[in-house]
Formats: structure tokens, sequence, C-alpha cells
């Protein structure tokens, strides 16, 4: 089984929760991954530089959300060293 490393949450919170009027137990709330918000930040710099058609990454030939999701996957491990 392949299994992609995601970098886990991106913004994880713990919060109370209240349960019927009264305090209840801590809540955590995992949001998108890193890997997601990685591929935006990356999507939004291509697309803000005037991007269209197509990225070439180590000489393939990628459409911008795959591109993007390269990326975030290159930040990821570049992050583990």
């Amino acid at each position: 089984m392949n299994t992609r490393d995601d970098g886990g949450p991106a913004f994880p919170f713990t919060r109370t929760d209240f349960v019927d009027g009264k305090l209840g137990h801590d809540v955590l709330s995992q949001g998108m991954t890193l890997r997601q918000w990685y591929a935006g930040m990356a999507l939004q710099g291509m697309l803000a530089n005037g991007g269209h058609g197509n990225v070439t990454i180590g000489g393939v030939s990628l459409a911008y959300d795959e591109a993007a999701f390269v990326m975030a996957d290159c930040m990821i491990a570049q992050g583990k060293k």
C-alpha cells in the first residue's frame, strides 16, 4: 500500500465543545492538511504570475493542479530533512 505523506494538519486547534448547554469535552479540529495548504499556495503563485497552459517539472509537462501537488510533496519532503 502506497501511503502519501500529507504533512498532517495545517492549522490544528483544540476547542471546548458545549453539550446540552453545558461545558463538554475538547475537540481537535484537523482542518486541511499541510499538503493541501502547500498545493493551494503553489497554485496561487502560478496563477498570479500570469500562468496558463502547463508547467514543466523535471522535464514532465503537468497541468497546474498536478504541478501544485508535486510542489507540495517536494516541500513536505524538504521540510523533513
